[in-house]
């Protein structure tokens, strides 16, 4: 891979390949262009070399000092009292930031260091200050400018005053602005910034699982083909008097483009304490209007969903004590009941309770969670339900990781109402994961249904790779053999290859996956992505193709795939 970005020296690995005496004779003589290209490439490396060299940490100037904030240091160094000035490379190095400034002033007799005009490099990305003070591990900056960017700041955060912690590397930015090329796009009045953290996560933009599984910061823009052309704005947060508000967003997408059904999606949620509201309409060509929506502020509820014939409103309370919970409801509903046929479409009152208490203790790596409840519905010319169950837990967490679960539930006969039921239920399941072995496996009993995974990755110097073992017993809800009988068991094999997150720029890597059937003798599924990187963004490109559907969710059909994350 090309880079001309920063931190992208040579692996270990491939600075130890030799390469045998005669190929190299055979280059020299027929070649003259590449011994002028290995002279070249010598000179670079010496002038690299010496300029890593004469740079050094701060801890290798010829003048260093230790500090309460951490070690100080400079090419020269003067005193004027108690006052120690460092110039000529003058720089600190903390446990969360590294310092550099023209000179650097430091108070022997306050603790107190300042800069100006100083450049602050941190693990999570770099910033700007006019100038700053560092007190008891503290730094107070003017003047700021944040990036990301590995080159330039063409994405940048723009503030009057920094609070930063150098020790932990937290920060709160006073009087910011979100800048696109100088463009301005959000202002904050205050934004807190964490090194656990993209600066996407303090705007509240979602964050999803890379392919290094890894926490990255996905943009919220989709675009996408599955079943047609699919792009816009997902779950993009609201700006309000010129402030991003994290907790509301918006969506706005065109779905199904260039099919024969092609829609659009209006949507958006805002949260605040207990108060949730969620909203979605849908309007297509060919299956018409759906809606769905979720609105609850302190004892009343309304939630609707036209896809699957769900409306209730609900006056609800819950009291609390020690680990016992109360719930006393009412409600008014409709439900269409698309998932229990044989009860029919139902409307009406009903009043209920549901009891619960939470059970949890740790010792050391063990810990144990135990949460059974009981619940009863009262409706006016229908039967009452009952409903008693519960969860158990045990998990070990230290060198490896266990747990094991068990969920149970019985009920006298199904709810009339979605929102109180409890579906019966009798299952167990359980994980385990050891360094690059992971398992998972459930056993339904009720269904008759066993499932599960195997996962082991070979971590490499160049990045992971993996392969997933998936099956199967009992499953149903799908018909996929070709004579038209239900596919009651699936055995799947999926390999595939993680490179190393991108941290040169300039750079691309290639991430491909292939899943076989064993029952049906086929391959499954077959996908590609390909991610470039530049100065501020990671570029995604993916397509899959789904040729034996192994869920019921799954359609013999290719997707493609298109992202962007900030670096």
């Amino acid at each position: 891979m090309l880079s001309r970005g920063q931190g992208c020296g040579l692996r270990e690995s491939e600075k130890e390949q030799e390469t045998g005496r005669p190929e190299v004779l055979f280059l020299v003589s027929r070649f003259p262009l590449f011994v002028h290209a290995l002279k070249t490439l010598f000179m670079a490396l010496v002038m690299f070399a010496g300029l890593a060299w004469a740079q050094g940490g701060c801890a290798d100037k010829p003048y260093t000092l230790e500090t309460p904030q951490g070690i100080a240091g400079g090419g020269n160094l003067d005193y004027n009292g108690s006052l120690a000035v460092f110039t000529d490379g003058a720089c600190l190095e903390t446990k969360g930031l590294e310092l550099q400034a023209p000179e650097l002033h430091y108070d022997q007799a306050s603790g107190v260091l300042q800069a100006q005009n100083m450049v602050v490099q941190t693990p999570r990305y770099r910033f700007w200050a006019d100038q700053g003070t560092v007190q008891n591990k503290t730094l107070l900056a003017e003047g700021i400018r944040v990036t990301t960017c590995r080159c330039g700041e063409d994405l940048r955060i723009v503030a009057a005053s920094m609070r930063f912690d150098t020790d932990t590397g937290e920060a709160v930015l006073e009087q910011s602005e979100l800048q696109f090329r100088q463009i301005g796009l959000a202002q904050f009045q205050k934004l807190q910034v964490s090194p656990k953290q993209s600066l996407t996560d303090s705007f509240g933009l979602p964050t999803r699982g890379g392919a290094s599984s890894d926490l990255v910061a996905s943009l919220p823009v989709r675009a996408d083909f599955d079943q047609g052309f699919n792009f816009g704005l997902q779950d993009f947060p609201i700006p309000s008097d010129g402030k991003f508000i994290p907790n509301a967003r918006f969506t706005v997408l065109a779905l199904q483009l260039g099919s024969p059904d092609p829609g659009v999606r209006f949507g958006g949620a805002a949260s605040e304490g207990g108060r949730v509201f969620q909203a979605a309409f849908e309007a297509h060509a060919q299956s018409g209007l759906s809606s769905s929506s979720l609105v609850q502020d302190g004892p009343v509820l309304f939630t609707h969903d036209t896809t699957v014939g769900h409306y209730g409103f609900r006056l609800q309370n819950t009291w609390a004590l020690d680990n016992f919970s109360l719930e006393a409801y009412g409600q008014i509903a409709r439900d269409a009941n698309l998932q229990i046929p044989t009860l029919g479409p139902q409307q009406g009152l009903a009043a209920g309770s549901e009891l619960r208490y939470h059970y949890a203790a740790q010792n050391g790596p063990f810990s144990l969670d135990l949460e059974p409840f009981s619940g009863i519905a009262f409706y006016p010319q229908y039967p009452n339900y009952f409903v008693v169950g519960g969860s158990i837990e045990g998990r070990y967490n230290a060198d490896f990781n266990l747990s094991l679960r068990y969920d149970w539930s019985v009920e006298n006969r199904p709810s009339r109402f979605w929102l109180e039921r409890h579906q019966a239920t009798q299952r167990i399941s359980g994980s385990f994961a050891d360094q690059g072995l992971s398992t998972n496996l459930s056993r339904d009993f009720l269904n008759g249904e066993t499932s599960g995974s195997v996962r082991y990755g070979w971590q490499q110097y160049f990045g992971e790779i993996w392969a997933q073992y998936n099956l199967c017993a009992g499953c149903g809800g799908k018909i996929t053999r070709a004579d038209g009988l239900p596919d009651i068991e699936r055995r799947e094999l999926v390999l595939g290859f993680n490179p190393n997150p991108l941290s040169c720029t300039d750079t691309f890597s290639l991430s491909p996956n292939i899943g076989y059937d064993f029952l049906r003798q086929g391959i499954s599924r077959a996908g590609l992505e390909l991610r470039y990187a530049d100065c501020c963004f990671i570029w995604k490109i993916g397509y899959q193709y789904i040729f034996l559907p192994q869920t019921p969710d799954q359609k013999t059909t290719g997707k493609f795939i298109f992202g962007l994350e900030l670096r």
